[in-house]
């Protein structure tokens, strides 16, 4: 499942709030920051939320990949990104998500800080 472990290292490296300005639609993912359900455009690091710019830090996506094919192992992937300790509170967000691929069930669990860094 190659393609699996390096599906998740891009989650890893795009997981975050990002630019709204891009050449390609930025794509949106819906975490849950602070309680509320809330679009991000994942695109990056930087993004804008309600008019405020924020930067991701504390990023860590832990994620499993469970076959469906008779023994074959599950196999399980963990990492972080930006770690600061001085740089936490900001917006708390999660994401949960579970995928069936057709080969298998993929699970991805994201969290992260997004702090404000002020206007767009």
């Amino acid at each position: 499942m190659l393609k699996w472990i390096a599906g998740a290292a891009i989650v890893v490296a795009g997981a975050g709030v990002a630019s709204v300005a891009s050449a390609s639609p930025p794509e949106t993912d819906t975490f849950v920051c602070d309680g509320k359900p809330t679009e991000i455009y994942v695109h990056g690091r930087v993004g804008e939320i309600d008019g405020v710019k924020y930067l991701a830090y504390n990023v860590e996506v832990s994620g499993s990949f469970d076959p469906k094919a008779p023994g074959e192992p599950t196999q399980t992937f963990e990492d972080t990104q930006w770690t600061n300790a001085s740089r936490t509170g900001g917006l708390q967000c999660s994401s949960h998500e579970v995928t069936d691929t057709g080969d298998g069930i993929e699970t991805f669990d994201i969290s992260l800080n997004a702090i404000p860094i002020g206007k767009p």
